[in-house]
């Protein structure tokens, strides 16, 4: 079982990246990283931080999301400002409000006992409900990659009160 989250207010952040789209079933977002990686030092002014980022329908809004859900992914990296894109990068914000961190704390295929646990076990049973902002995980210095079962990554939901 993991640990509670911790819950958070953000500001908005700003992102430069790459948007695919794919389930997690499908699981193409290492194709996003693929195209991205190899252009970041074409970014100006960026962070240490990478964010990969999941813009759902209105499935995950109404608890109808599952394994085989289409959604569009993004891999971002935080920047000051999008006064500079480069050519084919996209710019995003995340929307600022409040967040339910998660460690994760494994490979891909462990993080389906992570999903599970937080929208099947903890949402069910917080004081909160899923927001319609997009969900993200922050890929900081403990991320060894997808397939490292010693990577660890914090899985930010958004949330609002029930």
């Amino acid at each position: 079982m993991l640990n509670e989250p911790i819950i958070t207010i953000i500001s908005d952040k700003l992102l430069v990246g790459i948007s695919i789209r794919t389930s997690l079933a499908e699981s193409k977002m290492p194709m996003a990283w693929q195209r991205l990686m190899p252009r970041r030092k074409e970014i100006n002014n960026i962070g240490n931080d990478m964010y990969s980022i999941q813009v759902y329908d209105n499935d995950y809004a109404h608890g109808e999301f599952t394994f085989d859900t289409q959604f569009t992914y993004i891999a971002g990296i935080e920047v000051v400002d999008h006064n500079h894109i480069p050519d084919q990068l996209e710019a995003i914000t995340l929307k600022g409000g409040q967040y339910a961190i998660f460690r994760h704390k494994g490979d891909l295929a462990a993080f389906r006992k992570t999903f599970d646990y937080i929208h099947l076990e903890w949402m069910p049973n917080s004081p909160y409900q899923l927001d319609h902002r997009n969900q993200f995980e922050v890929l900081g210095a403990k991320y060894l990659g997808q397939d490292n079962p010693n990577s660890e990554e914090d899985v930010w939901v958004p949330i609002c009160p029930k």
